[in-house]
């Protein structure tokens, strides 16, 4: 390098812990004024994870549709959480994180995996101040998994009564004889004949019905988000449901929502047909419309009618822009692990949290200034 640019200095471990903490106090406010100008409400990804320093973290991604309907999605912090990791703890550390990001008001919902003290952290959490209408949504992977699980868990292997797994026996050195026409399980440890055909008849269909009883049990009252984003989404828009109460329930929250929005507009001086009248109108041309196809995009649907439905528009983009798994929550765990590695595990914990922001917003964030002596203005 000095041959190149005999003026450059090769930057030391001091040198480059600055520039990171400098990027992220600059790019820290830039992101929140994102946010602010760009997002009507947001929906949050939450989880904990531990390290390989046996450090655990908790972190929050939020997700938003933008006025011209793109999804955007950030990472807000990944904070550590020190012992004991209870739900009064987890609820706290939710509740600042929204405060000092200025979201107070502005959360739709928020999406776990089912440990419990996430599930009660969240009654902790509704009521804290601007925070009483905030949601819990279940991780729909989580729930697929748990459901599968217990579906399949119910069904006895075919094989014989021998077991390779029994506690009495499982420590002695002893070899097992095996003929040709025998193999050993590796899940069950049992002997199986492959000679002769094992009989499966009906195990498929009870594989079916158990998963089905689990799905309901587990999704048993279906969630108000959920069909709001049905009903705005113009392929199922029709609502093809059984429960007709239900049916009338959510387009009766939808037209409350028309009240509710087109009360703020009269509030804020701006022109507007009757409420009463803007309802109807609104809602029945909506309804109307052709169901659009399933390969459409919904997103390019609603940026091409916003202006058909502006109020509705603002409606659609509350709900749709909430998640069904919490997919981006164990994507960044993937890569804390690859920051935290085996050579790599007494970083400082603060330090992580700054340089997972960078890496996980480098597309919504200028990471690298062009003078870090100019940072301090940001």
């Amino acid at each position: 390098m000095v041959q190149f640019d005999p003026s450059f200095v090769v930057p030391g471990e001091q040198k480059i812990k600055t520039m990171i903490v400098k990027s992220y106090q600059c790019n820290y406010e830039n992101l929140k004024n994102i946010l602010k100008e760009t997002a009507i409400t947001v929906f949050l990804t939450t989880d904990l994870w531990s390290s390989r320093a046996k450090h655990r973290y908790v972190d929050v991604i939020a997700t938003w549709i933008t006025s011209d309907f793109k999804v955007k999605d950030v990472m807000l912090e990944i904070k550590y959480a020190p012992s004991p990791h209870t739900a009064d703890v987890v609820a706290e550390l939710l509740y600042k994180c929204i405060s000092s990001w200025g979201l107070n008001g502005c959360v739709t919902a928020i999406i776990t995996d089912n440990d419990s003290n996430m599930k009660v952290a969240f009654p902790i959490l509704t009521q804290k101040d601007q925070c009483k209408d905030i949601q819990r949504h279940s991780c729909v992977a989580y729930i697929l998994q748990l459901s599968i699980g217990k579906a399949t868990s119910s069904i006895d292997s075919p094989s014989n009564d021998i077991d390779y797994n029994n506690e009495n026996t499982i420590f002695e050195e002893t070899e097992l004889e095996v003929d040709s026409e025998e193999i050993i399980s590796h899940i069950t440890k049992k002997r199986i004949s492959i000679k002769d055909p094992l009989n499966t008849e009906g195990v498929l269909l009870k594989v079916k019905n158990n998963i089905y009883n689990a799905l309901l049990y587990y999704w048993d009252i279906p969630s108000v988000i959920g069909l709001m984003a049905t009903l705005l989404d113009p392929r199922y828009k029709e609502l093809d449901l059984e429960l007709e109460d239900k049916k009338d329930e959510i387009i009766q929250k939808l037209r409350d929502e028309f009240n509710e929005l087109n009360s703020d507009n009269l509030n804020k001086s701006t022109p507007v047909t009757p409420i009463t009248e803007r309802l109807i109108q609104l809602y029945h041309n909506y309804l109307s419309m052709p169901v659009a196809l399933e390969t459409k995009n919904l997103l390019d649907w609603w940026r091409i009618c916003k202006e058909i439905f502006p109020n509705l528009s603002q409606i659609a983009r509350k709900y749709l822009e909430v998640l069904a798994t919490s997919v981006f929550s164990e994507r960044l765990f993937s890569h804390a692990g690859s920051l935290i590695s085996a050579k790599r595990n007494r970083l400082d914990t603060s330090l992580v949290g700054q340089m997972l922001f960078l890496k996980r917003n480098i597309r919504s964030i200028e990471v690298f200034a062009k003078k870090w002596d100019e940072v301090d203005e940001c």
